[in-house]
């Protein structure tokens, strides 16, 4: 089995972390506290791969079974669309490791204060399965814009001195294209044709039982097992074959089969989740019988 590695989400993969809150009796699957083994990324890095870059007051913690949800309300957005008054980070909950330079740190640490104003570099994740987007960060950065305090895996943030960090974020950022934020805007003929585009995978998939219902967001993660693929390889499994796959809830049976288009949610990752809001098909629909 491959070790399992949290890598930065891009924007455009439309994809998002799901964690289980429930276990099979026989193969307990509930993750409450795991080590991620993390990219190590300079500011520079982490800038050049964002989607947007805000000025965040920190309002809130939401607190998960295997993430977090922190709130902000947008003070001022440096670069990026962000048409929200108030943004979500999201970080999963237990221990990063960096071999490169062989640094661990919490995920989810409670380091922000209610009412102080932060720079959040960013990378968005958008997913059918919640209402709003979803906003990551993919480095351990603290970058506290109410006192000046600016820190990168523990360390002082240097850049140069004729410049503010702001200034420096956003020149940083235009310095180079992002052509991950224009493949966001590919126009698809119809929905099968999307299902096509934006999936990693697309496949007969059975659907053998609900592992858990989604509570705070609108999909269930189910087990199944993916018996033929159209689309994608190396698809990552358990030992028994299965894999688990975040569905919109109401779309599938248990013991049915249906073609669906779903995608990884990290690299490595033994979670999929449905890729787009029409990415599950019924094995008899006529739409499909050219990808079957």
């Amino acid at each position: 089995m491959k070790k399992i590695c949290m890598v930065c989400l891009l924007a455009a993969a439309a994809v998002i972390s799901f964690m289980m809150t429930a276990c099979s009796s026989e193969k307990p699957l509930a993750i409450t506290y795991m080590e991620y083994e993390k990219t190590f990324l300079t500011l520079e890095e982490m800038i050049k791969k964002s989607d947007v870059a805000i000025v965040g007051e920190y309002v809130e913690t939401i607190r998960h079974d295997n993430y977090i949800e922190q709130k902000f309300k947008v003070k001022e957005c440096l670069y990026g669309d962000v048409a929200d008054s108030e943004i979500y980070l999201y970080s999963g909950t237990g221990v990063g490791h960096i071999e490169e330079i062989d640094y661990t740190y919490e995920l989810g640490a409670d380091v922000y204060e209610v009412g102080m104003e932060y720079i959040l570099i960013l990378e968005r994740a958008q997913s059918v399965m919640y209402e709003h987007d979803r906003y990551m960060q993919s480095a351990d950065v603290f970058l506290c814009d109410s006192v000046g305090e600016y820190r990168m895996y523990s360390q002082r943030v240097e850049i140069p001195a004729e410049v503010t960090l702001k200034d420096y974020i956003t020149s940083t950022y235009e310095a180079v294209s992002h052509p991950a934020g224009q493949a966001a805007s590919v126009l698809y003929e119809d929905e099968i044709a999307r299902m096509m585009g934006e999936s990693d995978y697309v496949g007969r998939v059975k659907i053998l039982e609900l592992v858990n219902e989604g509570k705070t967001h609108n999909g269930n993660v189910y087990r199944c097992s993916v018996e033929s693929l159209s689309k994608g390889d190396d698809l990552n499994t358990y030992d028994d074959g299965t894999v688990l796959i975040v569905i919109l809830k109401n779309t599938v049976e248990t013991d049915n089969s249906y073609i669906i288009g779903f995608s990884s949610v990290d690299e490595g990752s033994l979670i999929y989740t449905q890729s787009t809001d029409a990415s599950v098909y019924d094995i008899d629909d006529e739409r499909i019988f050219d990808i079957l």
